[in-house]
Formats: C-alpha cells, structure tokens, sequence
C-alpha cells in the first residue's frame, strides 16, 4: 500500500514497478480511495478499495505446478506474452471495490488471476487490430476468470447488465462470457431482450423509416459465432407504426447473422441498436436465417401511413425462414388466416350467420376485404420474394368476403344452400397460395392452385379436390382461382372427368361432366371442354 505525494491523494500499483519483486514477496495488498492499478495491457480503477492477494507460481517446470500457494491456483501453460497476443488491445475498468489474485513469478510480469469487481461496474475493451472484440460492459458485479487476458471468462451481473460488442448488444440479468482465439461465446441466465434495427419490410423492400426488431427471452440466451440462441418465451416484435406491425412467439429461436453489423444510439435515449455496418443481401438487420422450435403463432398489420389495411395470422410448428433466399418452410398441423383489400373487384354479400365478427373495432381503411382460412397437417412451404406459400396434407379451407379487418367466415354446420354469395370452401392436399403483381399497387390480386393426391406415393388412391358454393360447386384433379378474373378453371388429370354443378333459376342443381371447366362467378358463366354427360333438367 504506497502513498502518493502530497499534492496528490491518489494510491498507485503499477504492476511490477511497485514493487522488487526480486526481494519482496508481499501477501496481501489493501489500497483504499481512489485506487489506480496498471498490470500490462490492464488498467483500472477502484473508486474505494482494492484488496489483491499474492500467490507465487513456480516456473521451474514451465508453470504446470504451483508452489508457496495460499489456496488453489489455475496452471497456466502459456506465457505472459502469449496470453497477451491472443487477448491483444487494451482494458480498462472501473468499479467501486476490486478484488482480485495476482500470481507473481521470478523474472516475469506480474499476472492478474481471478478478478471481482464490485459495484458501479465499467469495463472496456479495445483492439485496433481486432474490432470484433471490442466490448463495453456495464452492470453491478463482475467476475473475470483469468484476469482480462488469454482466453477470457467473464459473469456479469445487473438489474440487467449489458455488453455492447461492434457486432451486437445483449441485455440480462446474468450474462457469462467466453472469448477464445478465434470464437466468442456468450451466454445469458435468466430473461433479456436484444434489439436490431431493420431498414427493409418482410418483402425486402425499403421500409418508410427504419423499425426496431426485438427479441425477447425468458429463460436464457447464448450466442457463439454468429449464432444467437434464446430459451423459454420467445416474443419477437417489429414495429415501425408506418408500414407493418409484427408479433411471433415461440419456445426457441436461433437467429443466425451473415454479415458485420453496427452499432447506433436510439433517437428516443441511450439504448444502442445493432444495425447493418454494411450491403448485404439481408433484407433485416444482417440476418441471414431464424429458425423458430415447437410452436409458432405469427401476427402480422400491413400498414400505409399507420393505418392497417390487412391482416394475417398463421400457427404451425419448427418454422425455418431464410432471409436471403426468402425461402421458408414449417411442419403442420397449422392454419392461416389472410384478410386483404379486395380493391373493389368483390361486391359484399355476408350473412350475418356466416361472418363472426371483430371484438373490438380496428382502424382501417374503407375498402371490402377478402378472408382466406385455411388447415393443413402436412407441411408449410413457400418463398417470400416470390410471393406463394404451399400447404400440404389434408387442407382444408374457406374464402370470401367480410365488412372488415377482424372478421372472420365460419360455415361450420352450414349447408350449400346457406352459403353466403360469392364465399366458398375447398378441400385438397396440396394448396397454393400465390400473389398476382398489377400495374400498380392497387391492382394487385391472388390466385389459388389446388391439387389432389392422385399418383402420389404409388397408392393409387385417388381424392379429388372439391370446391363448394352456393350457386357453383365442383370436383377435379386441379382447381384454379384467378381473383382478378373471378375465374374457377377445373381439370381432370388423362382418364379421369371433373364435375360441376350448377344451380338455375328454379334452386335445382344441374351436373355436367367433363375433362375440364371455365367458371366466371362474377356472371355465372361456365365454359366446358370434352363433355361426357350431363345430370339434371335443362342444360346450364
């Protein structure tokens, strides 16, 4: 313990110049108020005490056994300047209590061992060489194994404790850390949350102002290479309040990062952001691929100008979705429902028995809308940038029209006849939902493939798709929906006719069958190719 001058009240240890350690073998060292300590690459502060304890290490047999120990040591088999090349950069921390072991050795620098720094705790670490490992830590305790050097291992605690790295930002109420040569390894106890901000929408495209993605866990979070797992109630949010509001809960998520990214103070206070340091082919934040594990609820807004003009919501299992390729992919049982603008092309016809609708009222804007329902037990598959998603295995699904956002069609214990106008149901095993582009946004549509199971897995079994309304109703191998022509195309595969019925101005339903059909709902119009019979009186 070594006083300063007169003029200066501050206590100073700097490594081997305060002591000869040629002739001094100190045990403990207790330095109060203010203390300033150098040791290598290493420089802190004690804005109280600092308590060091002095273990000797013998280096006779190349650091592997210790010798005049007081309590255990960890053998260290490299040396001073190799513990230092894989650290590289500088360190430097302040906290209001130090507590740390210094392992000393003839004819070497002195070594901090374990370190507790308690209180108030700031720790920074700079690499010109290494940017990757630059950190900023902040929380209330912190213990380092080792020392802050070679291979580190640090806990920091807080309410919550935060490390702020150039690639990211991680928030918990525990957060241990690993770095090796070449990997760091973070890991997270107990709930967090980390936040990235995100410049492109879920299309890829520019969004109106940059949104905040957050991911909050409950359980825990680690985080190797560019690999980030969260644990236990997941709930990732983006949100921007101009163009589109996103909710996705989970069990587990892994978010897998393609390239460097940054780091930017927040507009609205001190909290950092991770944002993308450079292009990427990453529409979200350098993202490259999330995988969500066990169940998977998804609620997305589309907005303009903050105002909600559609809606979908979709459940299913273990999703994987690559934001490059745009590719995803899911496991059923799942369902989705997809309520759009219809932009004028549909005229409302809803039933008050067959549309449930919204609890509570939604702003939104004044056009009709289309509701789209679907179930699925096989798989979910599609492809983002191209706009379709596929369902697969025993799907089962209903369109339609309805007033407004939150409404939804529910035609269960419901006949044909009850069916309100221009709202239909389909059953398949393959459905696939696709996005028609128009001249503007205005314009833009969907359409519908549904496939039977016919010749698939050599079984032979054959199960048509059937498609039912109140005024048209059908069977075939291949069922089309154009929404923007209101056009129904039917098909049967070679050796097999599709059928549909049509209803006539007295209520009878008229069958026609054939190799393939042309439906126009909007005027009731049926074209037929190949007929082989018809059923009924009249002809359609």
């Amino acid at each position: 313990d070594g006083n300063a001058g007169e003029d200066d009240d501050v206590n100073q240890v700097e490594g081997a110049d305060a002591f000869n350690m040629a002739s001094v073998r100190p045990r403990k060292l207790m330095a109060m108020g203010d203390v300033k300590m150098t040791s290598g690459q290493v420089s802190g502060t004690a804005r109280e005490r600092l308590t060091v304890d002095f273990r000797e290490r013998d280096v006779s047999s190349g650091g592997n056994t210790e010798a005049n120990v007081r309590g255990p040591v960890r053998p260290v088999s490299k040396s001073t300047s190799e513990a230092r090349a894989l650290s590289g950069g500088k360190t430097d921390f302040k906290s209001d209590t130090v507590e740390a072991v210094v392992i000393v050795a003839d004819g070497e620098q002195p070594e901090f061992e374990d370190v507790w720094l308690k209180g108030s705790v700031f720790i920074t670490h700079k690499d010109a060489e290494r940017k990757d490992r630059n950190l900023t830590a902040e929380g209330n305790a912190l213990f380092a194994k080792g020392g802050f050097a070679g291979q580190r291992r640090m806990n920091l605690f807080g309410d919550p404790a935060t490390v702020v790295y150039d690639s990211n930002r991680v928030d918990g109420q525990r957060i241990d850390l690993t770095e090796l040569p070449n990997e760091r390894q973070v890991k997270v106890e107990g709930s967090g949350r980390i936040r990235f901000l995100v410049e492109r929408g879920l299309d890829g495209s520019p969004l109106a102002k940059p949104s905040p993605l957050d991911i909050y866990w409950g359980d825990h979070m680690s985080f190797v290479g560019r690999t980030a797992h969260f644990v236990g109630n997941i709930r990732a949010v983006m949100n921007n309040e101009t163009d589109h509001d996103l909710e996705l809960t989970c069990a587990g998520m892994k978010v897998h990062l393609a390239d460097d990214v940054g780091l930017k103070k927040s507009e609205t206070g001190n909290e950092i952001e991770v944002t993308q340091a450079n292009e990427s082919s990453s529409p979200i934040g350098g993202i490259e691929r999330i995988e969500c594990e066990s169940r998977v609820i998804v609620d997305i807004d589309m907005m303009e100008n903050g105002v909600v003009q559609s809606h979908h919501h979709a459940e299913f299992t273990d999703l994987e979705f690559n934001h490059v390729t745009g590719d995803f992919r899911a496991l059923g049982p799942g369902l989705i429902d997809s309520t759009q603008p219809d932009k004028g092309k549909v005229k409302l016809a809803p039933s008050n028995r067959a549309v449930a609708n919204a609890n509570t009222p939604v702003k939104t804007s004044e056009s009709a809308f289309v509701y789209l329902h679907a179930t699925f037990i096989g798989e979910l598959e599609g492809n983002r940038n191209q706009s379709f998603v596929r369902l697969k295995q025993h799907v089962q699904g209903v369109f339609g029209p309805v007033r407004q956002l939150g409404d939804r069609i529910d035609i269960d214990g419901m006949s044909v006849n009850e069916l309100p106008d221009k709202t239909g149901s389909l059953s398949c095993e393959n459905l696939s939902v696709s996005r028609i582009p128009g001249s503007t946004e205005n314009d833009r549509s969907f359409s519908l493939v549904a496939e039977s199971n016919t010749g698939e897995g050599g079984s032979g079994t054959h199960s048509p798709c059937r498609l039912g309304s109140r005024q048209f109703a059908g069977e075939a191998d291949k069922i089309t929906y154009d929404h923007s022509k209101q056009q129904f195309i039917l098909r049967a595969d070679e050796g097999r006719q599709a059928k549909v019925s049509l209803r006539g101005d007295n209520g009878e339903p008229r069958s026609v069958f054939g190799r393939g059909f042309a439906y126009y709902s909007d005027t009731n119009e049926l074209t037929a190719n190949e007929v082989t019979g018809v059923q009924g009186s009249g002809t359609p």
